[in-house]
């Protein structure tokens, strides 16, 4: 059980702006087209393009997992990513400034022959930052379960 110490342990607290540029380039990159997000066509604004089209967009902010993992001593090259997920609770668009912290919010251990198994929960919350009327509101929560494989000593 060395990794469930870390239960509880926090990321620094790290912070973005959402750009057109940046959530367009996500949009191509993921392939979304103008027929599944309208605001990528030339008859919709660009700037009402936003996180409804693009649920997978929060993906990009990982660096709180990874500085969590570094912590740890999970070395990447033992690890399978074994599912992610979103929740929202409300949208991001071009212009808003996002700030997020990761925390490892659960770690379930399991002996085997090979080693120990480890299956940890990472979440990391996004809360809109800067407007007084929307500062620190919850925006949504990325939820990512890593197996990692301990080998054995």
């Amino acid at each position: 059980m060395l990794l469930k110490k870390y239960e509880g342990t926090k990321s620094g607290i790290k912070t973005f702006k959402v750009t057109q540029e940046r959530l367009s380039a996500f949009a191509r990159a993921v392939g979304v087209s103008s027929d599944a997000a309208p605001a990528l066509s030339h008859e919709v604004p660009a700037h009402a393009l936003d996180t409804r089209w693009l649920p997978t967009f929060l993906t990009l902010f990982r660096e709180g997992d990874f500085e969590l993992l570094t912590l740890m001593g999970v070395e990447l090259r033992s690890v399978l990513h074994g599912e992610q997920e979103y929740e929202y609770d409300g949208y991001l668009k071009a212009g808003d400034e996002v700030s997020y912290q990761s925390i490892v919010a659960h770690i379930t251990e399991k002996e085997s022959k090979k080693g120990a198994l480890h299956f940890i929960i990472l979440e990391t919350d996004f809360h809109l930052v800067g407007k007084e009327s929307e500062a620190h509101h919850k925006v949504g929560t990325a939820r990512s379960t890593i197996v990692y494989r301990r080998a054995a000593s």
